[in-house]
């Protein structure tokens, strides 16, 4: 028997639609149950694999490294925060992007998705990863 430990995984699909009228993006996200969500995910557990994966009708969509904010308990941003026990990496299509939480810290993080096309750069709305720890 292998002492591999497996990291859990949680996947929030993201759907953009272009908006001609404001000539930008809107952000949708789903669970892995197809059920809307507002993107934020809870980790628990240590090195938690959060995927974030794009989908787009027309497939000309990628995304870019995201913007990442440490938040305090009222949801607002701290200038002098640190990310240390945050991973980011992008699939090789572009359409995948994981953050890796070690969750060593009880936190939350802001996460702005940035996709861009021929139609330029844009940047979602901030889901949220609220570290809590196992309890």
């Amino acid at each position: 028997m292998s002492n591999y430990k497996v990291s859990p995984q949680i996947d929030v699909v993201v759907i953009a639609t272009f908006n001609p009228e404001t000539e930008s993006y809107t952000f949708s996200y789903y669970d892995d149950n197809g059920n809307q969500t507002d993107g934020d995910v809870t980790v628990t557990v240590q090195n938690t694999l959060v995927n974030y994966k794009l989908t787009d009708k027309n497939e000309e969509l990628i995304f870019n490294d995201p913007e990442l904010s440490p938040l305090n308990a009222l949801g607002e941003e701290i200038i002098d925060g640190n990310l240390d026990d945050i991973t980011v990496s992008i699939s090789n299509d572009k359409k995948t992007v994981t953050v890796i939480d070690a969750d060593l810290t009880n936190e939350q993080i802001a996460v702005h998705l940035v996709v861009s096309s021929e139609k330029g750069q844009f940047v979602s709305s901030d889901p949220r990863i609220t570290n809590k720890g196992e309890n």
